[in-house]
Protein backbone atom coordinates (compact mmCIF):
# COMPACT_ATOMS: atom_id res chain seq x y z
CA UNK A 1 0.00 0.00 0.00
CA UNK A 2 1.34 3.45 -0.87
CA UNK A 3 2.19 5.97 1.83
CA UNK A 4 -0.53 8.28 0.50
CA UNK A 5 -3.22 5.59 0.85
CA UNK A 6 -1.97 4.66 4.32
CA UNK A 7 -2.17 8.31 5.42
CA UNK A 8 -5.66 8.61 3.97
CA UNK A 9 -6.81 5.42 5.74
CA UNK A 10 -5.28 6.62 9.02
CA UNK A 11 -7.15 9.93 8.72
CA UNK A 12 -10.40 8.10 8.00
CA UNK A 13 -9.88 5.83 11.01
CA UNK A 14 -9.24 8.85 13.21
CA UNK A 15 -12.49 10.43 12.08
CA UNK A 16 -10.77 13.23 10.18
CA UNK A 17 -12.56 14.59 7.18
CA UNK A 18 -11.47 17.07 4.57
CA UNK A 19 -14.35 19.00 3.01
CA UNK A 20 -14.35 19.79 -0.71
CA UNK A 21 -12.22 22.73 -1.73
CA UNK A 22 -13.88 26.14 -1.67
CA UNK A 23 -13.83 28.61 -4.50
CA UNK A 24 -13.41 32.30 -5.04
CA UNK A 25 -14.27 34.24 -8.13
CA UNK A 26 -13.95 37.89 -9.04
CA UNK A 27 -15.73 39.71 -11.82
CA UNK A 28 -16.88 43.15 -12.87
CA UNK A 29 -20.48 44.13 -13.51
CA UNK A 30 -20.66 46.77 -16.21
CA UNK A 31 -24.42 47.17 -16.53
CA UNK A 32 -24.49 50.61 -14.88
CA UNK A 33 -22.81 53.93 -15.45
CA UNK A 34 -19.86 52.88 -13.31
CA UNK A 35 -18.37 49.36 -13.47
CA UNK A 36 -18.61 47.46 -10.18
CA UNK A 37 -15.94 44.91 -9.27
CA UNK A 38 -16.95 42.16 -6.86
CA UNK A 39 -15.66 38.94 -5.34
CA UNK A 40 -17.72 35.95 -4.24
CA UNK A 41 -16.32 33.27 -1.92
CA UNK A 42 -17.81 29.85 -1.35
CA UNK A 43 -16.60 27.25 1.07
CA UNK A 44 -17.39 24.26 3.24
CA UNK A 45 -17.35 24.00 7.02
CA UNK A 46 -17.21 20.63 8.80
CA UNK A 47 -19.30 20.37 11.95
CA UNK A 48 -17.93 17.89 14.45
CA UNK A 49 -19.57 15.97 17.25
CA UNK A 50 -17.29 14.27 19.78
CA UNK A 51 -14.31 15.09 17.53
CA UNK A 52 -15.83 13.21 14.59
CA UNK A 53 -17.28 14.79 11.44
CA UNK A 54 -21.05 15.07 11.80
CA UNK A 55 -22.12 17.36 8.96
CA UNK A 56 -20.93 19.82 6.35
CA UNK A 57 -22.26 23.29 5.69
CA UNK A 58 -21.85 25.09 2.38
CA UNK A 59 -21.71 28.85 2.55
CA UNK A 60 -21.40 31.72 0.13
CA UNK A 61 -19.96 34.96 1.42
CA UNK A 62 -20.95 38.18 -0.26
CA UNK A 63 -21.42 40.55 2.67
CA UNK A 64 -18.91 43.18 1.55
CA UNK A 65 -20.38 43.28 -1.93
CA UNK A 66 -23.87 43.69 -0.53
CA UNK A 67 -22.81 46.66 1.59
CA UNK A 68 -21.01 48.31 -1.35
CA UNK A 69 -24.00 47.73 -3.62
CA UNK A 70 -26.33 49.24 -1.00
CA UNK A 71 -24.14 52.36 -0.83
CA UNK A 72 -24.04 52.67 -4.63
CA UNK A 73 -27.81 52.22 -4.92
CA UNK A 74 -28.36 54.80 -2.21
CA UNK A 75 -26.20 57.28 -4.13
CA UNK A 76 -28.05 56.62 -7.38
CA UNK A 77 -31.61 56.41 -6.03
CA UNK A 78 -31.32 58.86 -3.19
CA UNK A 79 -32.64 57.91 0.19
CA UNK A 80 -32.84 54.18 0.90
CA UNK A 81 -34.96 53.46 3.94
CA UNK A 82 -32.04 52.19 6.05
CA UNK A 83 -34.04 51.96 9.28
CA UNK A 84 -36.71 49.80 7.68
CA UNK A 85 -34.09 47.61 6.01
CA UNK A 86 -32.20 47.19 9.32
CA UNK A 87 -35.45 46.44 11.15
CA UNK A 88 -36.46 43.80 8.59
CA UNK A 89 -32.99 42.29 8.62
CA UNK A 90 -32.92 42.03 12.41
CA UNK A 91 -36.41 40.48 12.56
CA UNK A 92 -35.48 38.03 9.80
CA UNK A 93 -32.30 37.07 11.67
CA UNK A 94 -34.37 36.43 14.81
CA UNK A 95 -36.75 34.21 12.83
CA UNK A 96 -33.75 32.42 11.27
CA UNK A 97 -32.30 31.79 14.74
CA UNK A 98 -35.63 30.29 15.79
CA UNK A 99 -35.52 28.16 12.63
CA UNK A 100 -32.01 26.89 13.36
CA UNK A 101 -32.90 26.09 16.96
CA UNK A 102 -36.02 24.14 15.96
CA UNK A 103 -34.20 22.16 13.25
CA UNK A 104 -31.25 21.39 15.54
CA UNK A 105 -33.48 20.36 18.48
CA UNK A 106 -35.56 18.12 16.22
CA UNK A 107 -32.50 16.43 14.70
CA UNK A 108 -30.89 15.93 18.13
CA UNK A 109 -34.14 14.65 19.65
CA UNK A 110 -34.55 12.06 16.93
CA UNK A 111 -30.87 11.05 17.20
CA UNK A 112 -31.35 10.53 20.95
CA UNK A 113 -34.11 7.94 20.47
CA UNK A 114 -33.42 6.35 17.07
CA UNK A 115 -30.39 4.87 15.31
CA UNK A 116 -29.75 7.58 12.71
CA UNK A 117 -26.86 5.56 11.30
CA UNK A 118 -29.40 3.72 9.15
CA UNK A 119 -30.19 5.55 5.89
CA UNK A 120 -33.99 5.46 6.13
CA UNK A 121 -33.99 6.68 9.73
CA UNK A 122 -31.48 9.36 8.77
CA UNK A 123 -33.82 10.48 5.98
CA UNK A 124 -36.67 10.70 8.50
CA UNK A 125 -34.42 12.76 10.79
CA UNK A 126 -33.54 15.22 8.02
CA UNK A 127 -37.13 15.56 6.79
CA UNK A 128 -38.41 16.12 10.33
CA UNK A 129 -35.72 18.73 11.04
CA UNK A 130 -36.44 20.58 7.78
CA UNK A 131 -40.19 20.51 8.49
CA UNK A 132 -39.63 21.82 12.02
CA UNK A 133 -37.36 24.56 10.63
CA UNK A 134 -39.91 25.68 8.03
CA UNK A 135 -42.72 25.74 10.60
CA UNK A 136 -40.49 27.65 13.03
CA UNK A 137 -39.69 30.25 10.36
CA UNK A 138 -43.39 30.72 9.58
CA UNK A 139 -44.07 31.10 13.29
CA UNK A 140 -41.11 33.49 13.62
CA UNK A 141 -42.37 35.55 10.69
CA UNK A 142 -45.72 35.90 12.47
CA UNK A 143 -44.20 36.61 15.89
CA UNK A 144 -41.68 39.16 14.60
CA UNK A 145 -44.20 40.64 12.11
CA UNK A 146 -42.02 40.39 9.01
CA UNK A 147 -44.02 42.36 6.43
CA UNK A 148 -42.19 40.85 3.46
CA UNK A 149 -43.28 37.37 4.60
CA UNK A 150 -46.88 38.60 4.63
CA UNK A 151 -46.44 39.65 1.00
CA UNK A 152 -45.18 36.17 0.12
CA UNK A 153 -48.13 34.52 1.91
CA UNK A 154 -50.60 36.78 0.05
CA UNK A 155 -48.96 36.02 -3.31
CA UNK A 156 -49.04 32.27 -2.62
CA UNK A 157 -52.64 32.40 -1.44
CA UNK A 158 -53.67 34.31 -4.58
CA UNK A 159 -51.88 31.79 -6.78
CA UNK A 160 -53.62 28.81 -5.15
CA UNK A 161 -57.06 30.46 -5.29
CA UNK A 162 -57.01 30.49 -9.09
Amino acid sequence: MSEEKEAKNAKAAAGDHEPPAGAETSATWSGGATPLAYTVRAGWVVLRKKDKPAAEIFSVSYVAGSVILFVLLRRRLGRADGRRIASTLSRTCAAAALTALAAWATAEGIAAVLDVGRPLVNLVQVLAAVTAGVLAFVLGALIFQIEEADEVWRALAARFRR
